[in-house]
Formats: C-alpha cells, sequence, structure tokens
C-alpha cells in the first residue's frame, strides 16, 4: 500500500456513497485526498478519493437541502 491517506480517502469516499453517512465522510475522504496528494507522487488514488468526497459532500448537501424545501412546503417548518 503506496499512498495510505489517498486509499483511506477513496474508501471513506465509496462508503459514503452507499450509506447516509456522506456529510461525515465526504469532507474527511477530501481532507485525506489532500494530505494524499501532497505526501505521495502516486497520487492517483488520492485524486479518485478527492474526487469522490468532492461527490458525495455536494450531493448530501444537496439531498439535506431538498429535504428541508420539503418540510417547508408541507408546512411542518414555518419559516416566517
Amino acid at each position: 500500500m503506496r499512498n495510505k491517506y489517498g486509499t483511506i480517502a477513496t474508501i471513506m469516499g465509496l462508503v459514503g456513497l452507499c450509506i447516509p453517512l456522506g456529510l461525515i465522510l465526504g469532507p474527511l475522504a477530501i481532507i485525506f485526498g489532500r494530505i494524499g496528494i501532497k505526501k505521495d507522487e502516486e497520487n492517483a488514488v488520492a485524486i479518485i478519493g478527492l474526487i469522490l468526497g468532492v461527490i458525495v459532500t455536494f450531493f448530501n448537501v444537496i439531498g439535506i437541502i431538498l429535504l428541508i424545501i420539503f418540510f417547508i412546503s408541507l408546512g411542518y417548518i414555518d419559516i416566517g
């Protein structure tokens, strides 16, 4: 295992796609991906982990925004 931080980032990104902990695992994948890119010259795995982390974080934030909009439209959240 040459780039352990890149491997950790990739695993976190993949797991974040599958389970609802993506809002936690996505930023962690981004952090470990950045560390893996800086520490090793063979950084393809770290780049993949970084990209997966960004995708997971983006989709989870969009999901939370859509969930809030849904609850507002049902009247569960009063904004005014």
